[in-house]
């Protein structure tokens, strides 16, 4: 925590949102329920995104070559009907046509992306490991199914650690914290039960997949 503090400044604290993410990753220790925890640590993620996506550029391509492939793109929309002879399929044509006009006159199609892009995004920036926990992001359609459904249809309890994981790491990452940390992991058990067994594991960070950061080397404390 110390480490960490040095390299809290306004920037991190507030431009970046570790401030507000912080604010909402403390709620996660008050509630007992597994499913609303859940959610809190999505919106610590959403949060610290939307800061980020705010300070990035929304744009695929440059301005100049997008407005040159839409031209093109445009132009060879207006002259196709000019071969079609069916008047079913010119009226077809037509509504087809005026559908792609409004999705370029919306600019959609030289956006970043939805929400899942935008974290990969934001996770590279910052050299975020996520693959080994989450490689497309699932945890974004357990939360859609929390809001929506109101249960995750999974595990949410194991899901829950990793995604704790994860936002420990993005805090990390954002703070350029370097040395020892503890996360937790599920330890695989014989139980008929089904019950799951949970430990801490010594992980560096900048996390390096390696021997030295697997879970063979589950430990209780950092050395």
């Amino acid at each position: 925590m110390q480490q960490c503090a040095k390299n809290l400044t306004w920037e991190t604290f507030s431009d970046k949102g570790v401030g507000l993410a912080l604010s909402w990753y403390i709620d996660t220790f008050v509630s007992p329920m597994a499913a609303v925890n859940f959610l809190l640590l999505c919106t610590v993620l959403e949060s610290l995104n939307k800061k980020h996506s705010s300070n990035a550029s929304k744009s695929l391509l440059p301005t100049n070559i997008y407005r040159q492939i839409r031209h093109l793109i445009l132009k060879v929309v207006s002259d196709f009907p000019q071969g079609i002879n069916n008047q079913d399929d010119l009226k077809k044509y037509n509504i087809f046509a005026l559908k792609v006009e409004k999705s370029f006159a919306s600019g959609s199609y030289n956006q970043i992306g939805n929400l899942r892009t935008s974290l990969k995004e934001m996770f590279k920036t910052y050299s975020v490991p996520y693959e080994d926990l989450f490689p497309e992001l699932e945890f974004i359609t357990i939360r859609d199914k929390i809001v929506h459904e109101g249960f995750g249809g999974v595990d949410v309890a194991l899901e829950l650690r990793k995604l704790s994981n994860l936002v420990v790491r993005v805090f990390l990452a954002i703070l350029g914290y370097q040395g020892n940390y503890m996360e937790s992991i599920k330890i695989e058990i014989d139980n008929p039960l089904g019950r799951s067994k949970h430990g801490l594991i010594c992980r560096s960070f900048p996390f390096i997949a390696s021997e030295d950061n697997t879970e063979s080397n589950s430990i209780d404390t950092c050395s």
